[in-house]
């Protein structure tokens, strides 16, 4: 039972991953043929969302010539999310230093923008920071606030991504009862949209 397990989770992840390629694959044909603006910066940030966990070193490299373009052209919306990227990227790689900052940095833009996932995700960001550096008092707050923000506009996966980091920090914390609740309404909330 458990070597058919663990075959299953290997053919998941297989598939998983050859799915994640073929998303970058027509991604970067895309971006050869988009000259410049807008539409490449959005591009690029959406390889950099893509690469960040796998390889966060390309990750970094879209995020940041995305936020070259962006500030060029006056962009704020794209040096907004090219920051975020940058932010995820620099924590994967361990820099949790440039990471905070340069989250509070999209953070300010996306607070004058009033874009509310973005806001949200930034709060993500710094959340894991915290929770890296085992300062879960200050983790599950920031957890909290873009939980919130996701369930207001409707963003059920990323409901579901923060109830499960918020428990994870209760569990890291030794606040089993907490994380227990969290992670039960993570696992409710991805049973009802599948």
């Amino acid at each position: 039972m458990k070597n058919t397990i663990t075959g299953l989770m290997l053919m998941l992840s297989v598939f998983v991953a050859s799915a994640q390629q073929k998303q970058i694959d027509s991604l970067k044909q895309l971006l050869n043929k988009t000259v410049a603006g807008t539409s490449r910066v959005n591009l690029m940030v959406e390889l950099s969302r893509r690469y960040y966990l796998q390889k966060p070193d390309s990750g970094l490299i879209y995020a940041s010539q995305a936020l070259a373009i962006s500030k060029k052209n006056g962009n704020k919306r794209g040096e907004m999310g090219s920051l975020t990227q940058i932010g995820f990227s620099m924590w994967a790689l361990g820099n949790m230093p440039a990471a905070s900052q340069t989250f509070i940095r999209s953070l300010h833009i996306a607070e004058q923008l009033n874009d509310q996932w973005y806001i949200a995700r930034n709060y993500d960001g710094i959340s894991i920071i915290y929770a890296v550096q085992d300062q879960f008092k200050l983790a599950i707050p920031y957890g909290l606030k873009s939980e919130a923000i996701f369930r207001q506009i409707h963003d059920d996966e990323n409901v579901v991504d923060e109830l499960s980091d918020i428990g994870d920090f209760y569990n890291s914390s030794g606040q089993l009862d907490s994380a227990l609740r969290y992670n039960n309404r993570a696992l409710q909330m991805s049973v009802k949209i599948n």
